[in-house]
């Protein structure tokens, strides 16, 4: 598949992976509602596998381990960058790859819960029409990975323009993917940091068409509103499916 992808240097590794630090318990919250259903019916001789796409330095996977502590539990990583504190955890499985090609890198592994922090709108293709296929593609290849009843998490965010609210994800992808320092420069006091790349936040109605083209069922779905710039009022979407 033909995406857009920007290497990161060190820096901006190392600025990931404290944020990774800083936020990975209010993620493990988000998502408490699946995590302890997962945990109550499960038993402790039964393997739970997880998969955490666009895991980067593997902080949040490690807080599932140990929230599955004295269980079977085997946790899979696959992060386009590689990071080097993937040495540090050696109980994790750590995969270099794009999410665009998840199908061929797990071909013969499923999970029953998969997670997606902050990655579908970094999916990035030439154009918006594009862009938007291909995440659904991603959800529908992600789905085939799924165990029958298992879990994809997703945490989003979306920005919009009250007056035109479903035509926001547009702006933000066009401005985002202008290639001028000074439109950088003013993207990112809106939090939209892309160097040139681009991103693609997709509305929380887009959202639950795609999900329902894709075959996944909402099963617990949260929206914590973030105080921003007025001009546009940043939100949250978390949203938990299961396969049906």
């Amino acid at each position: 598949m033909d995406y857009i992808h920007k290497d990161i240097n060190e820096y901006q590794k190392n600025i990931y992976h404290q944020s990774e630090v800083v936020s990975y318990e209010g993620k493990l919250i988000r998502f408490e509602t699946v995590l302890l259903k997962i945990k109550d019916e499960y038993d402790k001789s039964k393997s739970i596998k997880i998969l955490d796409i666009g895991g980067g330095g593997g902080v949040f996977a490690q807080a599932l381990l140990s929230f599955f502590k004295g269980y079977n539990c085997d946790i899979y990583v696959l992060e386009i960058t590689e990071y080097d504190t993937w040495k540090d955890h050696t109980d994790i499985r750590f995969v270099k790859g794009s999410a665009f090609d998840v199908c061929e890198l797990f071909e013969n592994e499923s999970f029953d819960i998969i997670f997606t922090n902050y990655v579908f709108h970094h999916l990035i293709q030439k154009t918006y029409k594009d862009t938007i296929n291909g995440i659904e593609q991603t959800l529908s290849d992600i789905s085939k990975l799924l165990t029958r009843n298992g879990f994809l998490c997703i945490s989003e965010c979306y920005y919009f323009i009250p007056v035109i609210r479903e035509k926001s994800s547009f702006l933000a992808y066009f401005a985002s993917t202008i290639r001028t320092s000074f439109l950088a420069s003013a993207l990112r006091k809106f939090g939209i940091k892309s160097s040139g790349v681009g991103v693609c936040f997709l509305s929380q109605k887009k959202w639950k068409t795609l999900l329902k083209k894709t075959d996944y069922k909402l099963y617990e779905e949260r929206e914590i509103p973030v105080k921003s710039i007025k001009i546009f009022l940043r939100e949250h979407f978390f949203s938990f499916v299961v396969k049906i």
